[in-house]
C-alpha cells in the first residue's frame, strides 16, 4: 500500500509505502521531512519500495492493480526517475478490490467498509485533509499519522485477503 500527496503520478509524490509479508513483518517507511524540504521528495523512497517489491513473486493490493491506483502510480514515478520497475510477467498481482467487486454485494467497496462488514479492525487513523496537508509540508507529526494509517491499511488488507481469497479464480495476472 502507498500513501501519496495526490491521485496522479505526474503531479503527486509518494509519502509512504508499506508491504506486509504474509504472516510476517512489515517493510517500508514514510518520507523524512528533509526529503521534502530538500526537493528529493520520493526518489529515494521509491527506489526502496521497488527494491522491496522485488523480494516477492506476488503482490496483493486493494484498489492497487492495473487500471486502479498503487501500481500505476509507482510505475509512473519509477519511470520518471529512471528506476527499473518490474516488467510484464516479472511479478504477479492480486487486487482484492476486483475480487470484492465481482464476488460480493456491498453498498460500498471502500476498504474500511468491507473490513467493517467482516469484523476486521481497520483504519483507526483515517484520512484527514489537515493531516495530509501537514504531511505534504513536511510536518513530522503528520507524517507519523500517515505512516500509521499506511500500516493499518496493509494489516487489514492481509486479514481481508485471508478471508476472501478462496473465492478468487487462480490468478496469474502480471503487474
Amino acid at each position: 500500500d502507498i500513501e501519496t500527496t495526490g491521485l496522479k503520478g505526474d503531479y503527486g509524490f509518494m509519502l509512504s509505502y508499506y508491504i506486509k509479508e504474509l504472516d510476517g513483518k512489515l517493510l517500508g517507511r514514510v518520507l523524512e521531512p528533509q526529503e521534502i524540504f530538500s526537493g528529493v521528495f520520493d526518489r529515494k523512497l521509491l527506489r526502496e519500495c521497488v527494491k522491496d517489491i522485488r523480494k516477492f513473486d506476488k503482490i496483493v493490493t486493494y484498489y492497487g492493480g492495473d487500471f486502479r491506483f498503487d501500481l500505476p502510480f509507482l510505475r509512473t514515478r519509477a519511470i520518471k526517475y529512471g528506476i527499473p520497475f518490474p516488467t510484464y510477467k516479472e511479478l504477479k498481482q492480486v487486487d482484492l478490490y476486483s475480487l470484492v467487486k465481482k464476488k460480493l454485494n456491498l453498498h460500498s467497496r471502500r476498504l474500511g467498509n468491507v473490513c467493517s462488514f467482516f469484523g476486521i479492525e481497520a483504519k483507526e487513523h483515517i484520512m484527514n485533509p489537515d493531516v495530509w496537508a501537514g504531511a505534504i509540508s513536511g510536518n513530522k507529526r503528520a507524517l507519523n499519522w500517515v505512516k500509521i494509517h499506511n500500516k493499518e491499511d496493509v494489516v487489514s488488507t492481509e486479514k481481508l485477503y485471508k478471508r476472501i481469497i478462496e473465492f478468487a479464480a487462480p490468478n496469474n495476472t502480471s503487474i
